[in-house]
């Protein structure tokens, strides 16, 4: 299952290891690898609506 995190990249939920609030209200998601993607408030709300955090 893939998930949009912006207007540029698409998550695969599969791969998250780690979610971290960030500044501003956002999510700092880490994939495996250790790459991190900032989100939006907006795509964090759906994020964690998917997830149940």
């Amino acid at each position: 299952m893939f998930f949009r995190a912006g207007r540029k990249e698409i998550v695969n939920l599969k791969w998250i290891e780690k979610v971290d609030l960030s500044v501003a209200g956002g999510l700092a998601v880490t994939l495996r690898g250790g790459r991190t993607i900032e989100m939006s408030r907006r795509q964090s709300t759906k994020l964690r609506e998917i997830l149940s955090l």
